[in-house]
Order: C-alpha cells, then structure tokens, then sequence
C-alpha cells in the first residue's frame, strides 16, 4: 500500500525541508503560505479557523480521512522535523504487525498529568481548560502512567478503529485544549488502539532529526551556531555524540584522516 508523508504549515510558523535524497514517496505540505520546495507537493488550504494552530491540527489529526480519503498509510511530520533517512528504512521500521499506529513515547514523562502541569507550567493553553480536561479523564478512569506519546512522528494505517481514534482525537481537541498530545493517550485508551513504540525518542534515533522550533526567519531571528570538532582516531561511541550535536548546530569535523574507514558518522556532516 502506498505511503505518504505528509505535513501542515499554517501561520508562517515552520520552514519546509527537502526531504531525504532519492525519496520516491509522496511528500504534501498542506498550508496558507507560498511555500515552495523541491521534493513536496505543495497544497493551498483555506484557512477555517481563527487560529492557524486548528487549521494545522485539523490536517494533521483526521488529514488520512480528510486529504487522502482512507486510502493510504500515513506518516506524519511536525514542520520542526527532517526525515534523515531512505523511506524503506521507515518502511521497515514502522511497518509492525497489527498495530493500527507507531509513535515515540515521550522523552520527559509517562503519565498525563505530568504532562498536563507542564503544559501549564509554561503556560501553554488555558489553565482551567487543561485542568478540567484532565480532571474528567481521570473521572473516567483512565490510568495513570498510561504512558505519553510524542506525535511530532505519527505513522497511521487506514483502517476504520484508527479512523474512529483520529475523529475522537479531534474532537477532544475542539473542545478542549489545542494541545493534542493532552487528548492523544486517552483517545489511545478509549478506543483501545495498538500502538507501536518506536525506539528511542524523537530526538535520538536514526530516522529523524528535530530542529529547535520557529526556525521561519519571516517570524524569528535565527542565530546560527556552527560547532567544530577536531576528531584524531576517535572511538566509535564518538558517532552518537556528533548525531546529537546536528540535531541542534551545524557540525564541521576537521579529521587527521588517520583512519578514513573507522571515523565517526555524523549527518549533514562537514569532513575537512
């Protein structure tokens, strides 16, 4: 079945990368901008709500069912994401038994009321919405530590539970906060949805990279910091440690070319 990937940007709020080089999978940014980027299929939505976080919501949590009418696998990406790999390592890495969805679990927390005091801790949506959402979720009997779920990443079959989940999704987040990861693990709960808890987290793992947020220049100004290494028969374990650095700075490694073959990888990397 195909698979396409597939993002929203609304409000001038994310920039649109390239995708991963030799990528033969559908790419659609869905937006109110005049984006333009080899690679995507750029689609023009008008804009519904007084927000331009409902708008990308919207596309992003019933978008399979709404864009695409049911009828392929979906991978979707926050605007702060890169795919750093080829699609058929996705394919095989998402592509797991029965589960209707595949996601990194949360790199802070496990349950949802953590998740909900940080919410109002920094100040995220109202904190009397939060509040009440939460205080009716646990009235209802969802667990604590049901686990928390990430959805910067979110791979999605087209079948009808994982229709009947989205469409809850959203309308929990119509009604309640606009913060989705707040509704995505009880809807999770509620209509008992398999999910796949990928490896890693969203920012360590081999597939993606997560770019700090508001890189557009039109809405922020953006310093660039660029880290040199000097890399001299290096372990192996010196890989990790660049990877984690690109997720954040542009890295130029300056190696004594002692040892070509066992020099560490880092992506978008720079050897000199």
């Amino acid at each position: 079945m195909e698979m396409i990937v597939y993002t929203a940007i609304f409000g001038d709020y994310d920039v649109l990368r390239p995708p991963f080089p030799g990528s033969d999978c559908r790419h659609v940014c869905f937006t109110d901008g005049d984006y333009q980027c080899d690679g995507w299929e750029v689609i023009r939505v008008k804009r519904e709500f007084s927000t331009p976080r409902l708008d990308a919501r919207r596309c992003k949590l019933i978008g399979p069912w709404e864009m695409f009418g049911g009828k392929a696998n979906t991978l979707w990406i926050d605007g702060s994401i890169k795919i750093s790999t080829p699609i058929s390592n996705l394919a095989a890495e998402f592509l797991l038994g029965d589960k209707e969805a595949a996601l990194f679990p949360s790199r802070f927390r496990t349950c949802l009321h953590d998740e909900a005091q940080e919410c109002i801790d920094l100040k995220k949506d109202n904190n009397e919405i939060i509040r009440d959402q939460v205080a009716r979720y646990e009235h209802e009997g969802m667990p604590r530590n049901f686990g928390v779920g990430e959805t910067m990443v979110l791979f999605r079959r087209p079948s009808k539970q994982c229709e009947e989940f989205c469409r809850m999704w959203w309308k929990e987040l119509r009604s309640g906060s606009w913060r989705d990861q707040l509704s995505f693990d009880y809807c999770r709960w509620k209509t008992n949805l398999p999910v796949a808890w990928l490896n890693g987290n969203i920012s360590n793992n081999p597939f993606f990279t997560l770019y700090p947020t508001h890189p557009n220049p039109r809405k922020t100004k953006m310093v660039k910091i660029k880290v040199v290494v000097m890399n001299h028969n290096t372990p192996d374990t010196s890989t990790e440690l660049y990877r984690k650095l690109c997720t954040v700075f542009d890295v130029v490694v300056f190696d004594s070319g002692s040892d070509k073959d066992k020099r560490p990888k880092c992506p978008y990397e720079s050897y000199e």
